[in-house]
């Protein structure tokens, strides 16, 4: 059932509800006090199934039998990328509205037996949602735990490293991040990955005052910060951007890497285009002299190789030497007949 539809037959409800006890109330007191009763008892049960947490949707599954696993782009397979994988199963889980399952915030209720039943369904569907994003080993190890959020803190248990641990190590990776050969745009997003997790990792107090003071301040350390990611990126690339890289450097104000990051891929596009110039015409020159320095072994003479010699495979017809070899094929014929 689509969104559109619901919203229509709840405008629906509604406007007919409102007609049916506005022309009771005029008839009896007493039934437009249980028609309102039981109009905002309905609406409120209907809204709260609607937009309940615990409502298995359309979008949840792609028929009654079949669950369609959220999208996670890399499993887990150790404290190596548990933080993104951490982080990419909180943005799916809470585009389908159950992010509360693994946090623990959304508790099973034990007074009504269809919310019980509700919460069991949905829990076991983001704990098949979690087996299916991690690798085979794990999922041996988390198999029999009851309850999402129990595997969510077993995870993390087992798997998450101290910040100061894992800030060092990306710290560390931010200058021993080299290029090795691969292409610019893939070492760029390599090292924006790096900065991107350190910055999730620094928290900063809220400023609610702001001031010009502060707002200057604020734009200092983002050119600071800026600036030392430009350094971290032009610092791990190959030696064939030195020369690139010496300019970008003299230039005032220095560029962000953003800018640097398309002024390296221009200069690697045309590096490789005149690579490949380069090599068809070495090709070519090879291919030609290979051709006018090699000489038949039956003859003696260039151009032709011994397979293709007319000394050796005989003369075309069209050719003196061909007709010449044939007349006197046709005299010692004509000897022998005699």
């Amino acid at each position: 059932m689509s969104v559109s539809f619901i919203q229509f037959f709840e405008n629906s409800i509604a406007i007919a509800q409102i007609l049916l006890i506005f022309s009771w109330y005029q008839s009896n007191s007493k039934i437009n006090d249980l028609q309102l009763q039981f109009s905002v008892s309905f609406s409120s049960n209907f809204a709260s199934a609607y937009i309940n947490f615990k409502w298995i949707h359309n979008s949840n599954n792609d028929n009654f039998f079949k669950i369609r696993c959220i999208c996670i782009l890399q499993k887990l397979f150790g404290a190596q990328n548990y933080r993104s994988w951490r982080r990419s199963m909180e943005i799916a889980l809470s585009t389908k509205r159950k992010l509360g399952f693994v946090t623990g915030s959304v508790i099973r209720p034990v007074n009504d037996p269809n919310q019980t039943e509700f919460w069991d369904t949905c829990n076991n569907m983001v704990i098949s949602w979690i087996m299916s994003s991690v690798s085979e080993s794990i999922v041996k190890s988390i198999m029999f735990v009851d309850t999402a959020s129990a595997i969510w803190k077993q995870l993390e248990k087992m798997f998450a490293l101290s910040n100061g641990s894992r800030k060092y190590k990306l710290h560390e990776d931010t200058y021993s991040c080299d290029q090795n050969g691969i292409s610019v745009s893939e070492n760029y997003t390599k090292m924006k990955c790096i900065w991107e997790e350190i910055d999730s990792m620094s928290e900063l107090p809220r400023v609610t005052n702001v001031t010009p003071e502060i707002t200057n301040f604020l734009n200092a350390l983002k050119k600071q910060k800026e600036e030392e990611h430009l350094f971290q990126f032009l610092n791990g690339l190959d030696e064939q951007f030195s020369a690139l890289r010496s300019q970008m450097l003299l230039m005032s104000p220095l560029p962000g890497v953003e800018v640097s990051c398309s002024m390296l891929q221009q200069e690697e596009s045309q590096r490789e285009m005149f690579t490949y110039v380069q090599n068809q015409d070495m090709t070519a020159l090879y291919s030609k002299s290979a051709t006018s320095d090699d000489k038949c072994t039956f003859c003696g003479h260039k151009w032709h190789s011994p397979d293709k010699c007319w000394e050796k495979i005989g003369y075309p017809p069209w050719h003196y030497k061909g007709r010449l070899n044939a007349k006197r094929s046709h005299s010692s014929q004509e000897v022998c007949e005699l």
